[in-house]
């Protein structure tokens, strides 16, 4: 693939969890990752900051990943004016709105477009999936190739339904392959020893990710074993919970159920397991089977192509739905010796990053990804005009009907409110404003309590308003690694306490719930001034403004049914 030869500016646009696993988005964080270890300038435009994306703190680039946090992506502040690439992460049933947003943000950057390929609806219909996914769901990205688009799939096979898929702009439309590689630099740290354990991987309550196929596979070949099963985000369903114990005790099988696990957990339960059950009906690319031979772990799959493509021999196969043929596998398979770790070929990140570089710089120069200046321009006009005509119906509509979606948009200020019973000793509300605060806390050094998800909201509208000197925080978890968002060592909040000349330091509260809480331990630490940054956005102009439509559309919903009533 020779050297790099250039240096790119890249943005990642898409949504994330706060909390919790999603494999979409997993496979994009992990993108910016490999693109950051290449040298290239990494900007990750997003609603949150995902909590996976602590597990690659190690890498040497990860604090070069820049992240930018916006609820609508149009409302954001970068100060590059121009980008190589833009790449679009889809989501299913995702709005117009953010891909309009995406793609004037390519236009206007004078960047390349690119959108990741996870899954096609034609492709489910090829393997005759129960589980099918509308075309209209999909139209809208079809579209985005108007103008050039790169579609990147995760396979070979993914790529094959792709191209079938994306055919309304073949002069406009290009397609590669890319797959994600694993996180291998925390698997490596981690040393286990095989212990009398399986683990499953499922979506409960979801068939084609094999949430109906678990029950059925509990057995005799199970009895004595601790099962570890990891059901992705949200909480489990307590009737399935109970179920699946009442099933796994006719056995005498221990059950775990694990959700939203971070890597270095996942990576020690697959060490320790011997086999791996993965009962997936339908796969874009197939994560779990790859770390689990990376990890000496046996594993059984239902016969998919992608994962043949991927994995090859390394994997055990059954006919998809055959929960009879996957128990018989497994029970052989226990019977075997323990196998070597395998590092398939897609699961090298080193490997997979000078690829995904080679990849940006074949295109960088495809005429079939260059813009058509006078039809960009156009369409830049038609979404700036969308977006006026959006906001200016939003407001009209809110004299004409009070729905939940007007709750929602009017609602966005409610997030930072706080009970009255929460406002600090000593605080008056109306202190608590930016004008008064800033003179206040100037000159001091700066310290905000708390690095959750009001710190991933707040941070980025105040960081220009003040020089942080440091984030504190009760959560273990967090304390002693580095904030991805403001990029300063989390510490606990004793530190206050032993530190000398009080009056020269400032605390703001980035937390709502515990304010009371907090402000009376730094009063026991001696410091007097601390001021909550969710009150002093609240008493902003633009949330006062949102409180205020609110209220107007309170009093018209009341007025309305007492007519109504009359």
């Amino acid at each position: 693939m020779g050297r790099q030869t250039q240096i790119y500016k890249v943005a990642i646009m898409g949504e994330m969890p706060a909390e919790g696993y999603s494999g979409g988005r997993y496979h994009a964080w992990v993108m910016a990752e490999a693109l950051a270890h290449m040298k290239n300038q990494v900007y990750v435009i997003t609603n949150h900051i995902p909590q996976f994306s602590r597990d690659f703190s190690a890498y040497p680039r990860h604090g070069m990943i820049r992240t930018i946090l916006t609820d609508d992506f149009t409302s954001f502040e970068l100060a590059e004016k121009n980008m190589d690439y833009v790449i679009c992460v889809p989501k299913i049933n995702g709005q117009q709105a953010f891909y309009d947003a995406c793609l004037c943000f390519a236009v206007a950057r004078g960047a390349r477009f690119a959108l990741i390929n996870f899954e096609t609806p034609n492709w489910y219909c090829a393997l005759k999936a129960e589980i099918k996914r509308p075309e209209k769901d999909y139209e809208m990205l079809r579209k985005l190739c108007r103008h050039g688009c790169l579609v990147i799939s995760s396979a070979e096979e993914s790529r094959k339904y792709a191209e079938e898929f994306y055919h309304d702009f073949p002069k406009r439309t290009q397609h590669c392959v890319w797959s994600p590689p694993i996180n291998s630099l925390v698997a490596d740290g981690i040393t286990e020893e095989k212990e009398n354990q399986i683990m499953v991987f499922l979506r409960v309550g979801d068939k084609h990710k094999g949430g109906d196929d678990f029950l059925r596979l509990l057995g005799e070949y199970m009895r004595g074993m601790t099962c570890v099963c990891v059901v992705g985000m949200g909480n489990t369903d307590e009737a399935f919970l109970e179920q699946a114990k009442r099933a796994a005790g006719q056995y005498g099988v221990k059950l775990k159920f694990e959700n939203a696990m971070d890597d270095y957990r996942k990576f020690k339960e697959l060490k320790k397991s011997r086999l791996l059950l993965f009962p997936s009906h339908f796969e874009g690319y197939g994560y779990p089977p790859v770390e689990a031979l990376y990890c000496g772990t046996k594993c059984i799959v239902y016969d998919l192509p992608v994962l043949r493509e991927i994995s090859g021999d390394a994997l055990s196969y059954c006919p998809r739905g055959d929960i009879s043929g996957m128990r018989r596998a497994a029970e052989q398979l226990l019977r075997e010796k323990d196998r070597e770790c395998l590092c398939v070929d897609t699961a090298d990140f080193e490997k997979q990053a000078r690829r995904l570089q080679h990849i940006l710089d074949v295109h960088s120069a495809d005429p079939k990804l260059k813009h058509d200046r006078n039809a960009m321009e156009k369409a830049l006009f038609l979404f700036r005009y969308r977006c006026r005509f959006r906001w200016r119906t939003a407001w009209e509509a809110r004299e004409r009907k009070h729905n939940e979606k007007v709750r929602k948009y009017v609602s966005l200020a409610g997030r930072y409110q706080i009970a009255e019973d929460e406002i600090p000793w000593g605080v008056r509300e109306a202190d608590e404003t930016w004008r008064r605060v800033e003179k206040r806390i100037k000159g001091k050094r700066i310290y905000i309590w708390g690095c959750g998800k009001m710190f991933q909201e707040l941070y980025p509208k105040c960081k220009k308003r003040m020089e942080l000197a440091g984030i504190v925080d009760r959560d273990t978890r967090k304390i002693g690694r580095k904030d991805p968002l403001a990029g300063i060592l989390v510490q606990d909040p004793a530190v206050l306490r032993e530190m000398e000349d009080k009056d020269s330091i400032a605390v703001l509260i980035s937390n709502k719930r515990n304010v009371n809480a907090i402000a009376e331990e730094l009063k026991e630490f001696g410091i007097r001034e601390y001021h909550s940054l969710c009150m002093m956005e609240n008493l902003s102009p633009k949330s006062r403004m949102y409180r205020m439509a609110g209220r107007i559309c309170d009093r018209k919903d009341t007025e309305r049914r007492k007519g109504k009533d009359r």
